[in-house]
């Protein structure tokens, strides 16, 4: 499953740099947006591999799913005290996995993001199988979500200003 999943990263960074000219989109992204617009070609080659992962993806979740060798090792397994998640201030799917309902991505004080916040799934459970479950909602909605972005992209600015809402400075 590891080795399925380091290629369709390698699609994933192999696309950034063409797209973007880095693999891992460095002086790409800006506040409020993006540094360089993306050229029509990008664009066709960023919804070719969203259509590539929407294929791939299914068959790593069911190979997760059904396969006893790796629920062995990861339901009930990894558990990560609510009390310390909470202490430690964890966000992202550690924090969501443990009934956390923190979500940078929900309070962004740029409001052209707010119209493709999706709900992050959240459990209360803090082992491993939670963690695992929503990183896999969220590739899902990741994929969705670039789609919106690519459907909208020549309506969008480059870079939106962020708004005082949600306690965000202005730039």
């Amino acid at each position: 499953m590891h080795a399925h999943c380091g290629v369709l990263r390698e699609r994933v960074l192999r696309a950034s740099a063409a797209c973007f000219g880095h693999r891992l989109m460095m002086d790409a992204i800006a506040p409020g947006g993006v540094a360089a617009d993306l050229a029509p070609q990008g664009a066709a080659r960023i919804r070719d591999l969203v259509g590539v992962a929407r294929r791939a993806f299914p068959p790593l979740v069911e190979l997760y799913d059904n396969t006893a060798s790796l629920q062995d090792r990861t339901v009930g397994a990894g558990v990560a005290q609510p009390v310390l998640v909470r202490q430690y201030g964890c966000g992202g799917y550690i924090g969501r996995a443990s009934g956390r309902s923190f979500d940078a991505s929900a309070t962004s004080p740029i409001r052209l993001m707010m119209r493709f916040v999706s709900k992050s799934p959240r459990w209360r459970k803090a082992t491993s199988t939670p963690r695992v479950w929503i990183r896999i909602r969220e590739v899902e909605q990741s994929l969705s979500l670039v789609e919106q972005i690519l459907d909208l992209m020549p309506m969008m600015a480059l870079r939106a200003r962020p708004s005082r809402q949600a306690g965000g400075a202005r730039a």
